[in-house]
């Protein structure tokens, strides 16, 4: 197989698996995952020592974004959720000792 066939080709197996992740189909991460085998036998057959290393890594993105896609992970705060239980203050009213919170700034008045 020539290097203009293998380029055709790796360029196609690219840019399928691409479109389909961007159409959020996990099929494009398992397409661009198995182009990495691809691109290893033409690293090895051309003796490219570069595209054998980044096979690797792409390879490794691949596999994180497709688990990623297979496995999602929850959200941390879902809508409908019980809010913590606010914490009672030990400070009285009028008091002059400033609170830590985490909501926006407020100004205490006595």
């Amino acid at each position: 197989m020539n290097h203009q066939l293998w380029s055709w080709l790796l360029m196609a197996v690219g840019v399928t698996g691409f479109y389909l992740a961007g159409k959020r189909s996990w099929i494009g991460w398992a397409i661009g995952l198995a182009g990495q085998f691809l691109w290893l036998a033409y690293s090895l057959v051309t003796e490219q020592w570069g595209f054998l290393a980044s096979c690797f890594v792409y390879g490794a993105v691949y596999i994180r974004n497709l688990r990623a896609w297979l496995h999602p992970t929850p959200p941390a705060n879902i809508q409908g959720d019980p809010a913590p239980a606010p914490v009672p203050s030990p400070v009285g009213r009028g008091s002059s000792v400033v609170r830590s919170h985490s909501g926006p700034v407020r100004c205490l008045s006595a």
